[in-house]
């Protein structure tokens, strides 16, 4: 057993251990509340079980058709396309302008429109994303990550807005299911599925022979969300759905972000972070 090995399965024990104990800690919280409460129906709680199910199974299809192309983008352009440093960094920039581009206005598309709508759309511009790595053509993969951008612009709003807006709207809250909860299971949830889509994702390539292979697996899993969704969600709206599109000026948006200590903290908060995942993985191709 090697050090990475060895270093896996200690985080994994420790990680074990302290979702028991969280677990075990909000199983108390639970039953003291009970206490003061009146008691939970059957009816109530069979619903906010199979909400939580319904969202939670779409989000793991989600996070898995990432996580699993996630690691090959780099060495599918540099390594089998035989793409220049230069390309490849040009394209990993049109995939951030288009993200940055694009968070400006999905999110007062998903209230206006609907955001199972957006979850919709999603599916079908991230299969797009992951259909163009099949054509080696510079035009197509360009456009590829254009798709690309606006599917995680799309990713990191509608599903969430969704899933606050119908627990409130069918009042989850008092089948004694907290918000809170939801997103800590969501974290852990996602961190499994990074594991998972990993090992497999590299078990694809090592049977297919092609980096390709994780893409159209990724493709196969946004089908089956996609299906999910259209299948078993309601639509659900935001504010700007009784009327016309929020028309707020850059300007007006960019003072509010550098006035506001709140947003200004969590936006640097959220820029180094994201930096930092994005970036040292980069190093590592060369260690």
């Amino acid at each position: 057993m090697n050090f990475y090995d060895a270093a896996f399965l200690l985080l994994i024990v420790a990680c074990g251990i302290l979702t028991w104990r969280q677990y075990r800690n909000g199983r108390g919280v639970v039953n003291r509340k009970s206490l003061t409460h009146d008691a939970v129906s059957p009816r109530a709680k069979a619903e906010a079980s199979k909400f939580t199910r319904l969202f939670l199974m779409v989000y793991c299809l989600v996070q898995a058709s990432d996580w699993l192309q996630g690691p090959y983008i780099y060495s599918l352009y540099h390594d089998e396309f035989g793409l220049s440093e230069r390309t490849v960094a040009l394209l990993f920039t049109t995939g951030y302008l288009t993200a940055a581009i694009s968070g400006y206005f999905v999110g007062q598309f998903a209230d206006k429109y609907g955001r199972k709508l957006a979850c919709l759309i999603f599916c079908v511009t991230y299969s797009i994303a992951c259909a163009s790595t099949l054509v080696p053509n510079n035009v197509i993969l360009f456009s590829g990550r254009g798709f690309g951008g606006l599917s995680a612009s799309l990713m990191s709003s509608a599903f969430e807005s969704w899933m606050v807006t119908e627990y409130h709207k069918r009042q989850l809250d008092h089948a004694g299911m907290s918000l809170s909860s939801m997103f800590g299971i969501m974290t852990t949830i996602n961190s499994i599925v990074a594991i998972i889509s990993g090992i497999f994702s590299e078990w694809l390539v090592e049977v297919t022979h092609t980096q390709t292979a994780p893409f159209m697996a990724s493709t196969a899993l946004l089908s089956v969300a996609f299906w999910i969704i259209w299948g078993f969600w309601s639509e659900n709206y935001g504010e700007s759905r009784q009327g016309e599109m929020s028309e707020v000026p850059v300007k007006s948006a960019l003072k509010t972000v550098f006035t506001d200590k709140r947003v200004l903290t969590l936006g640097l908060a959220s820029c180094f972070f994201e930096g930092s995942i994005t970036v040292l993985p980069r190093f590592q191709i060369y260690l």
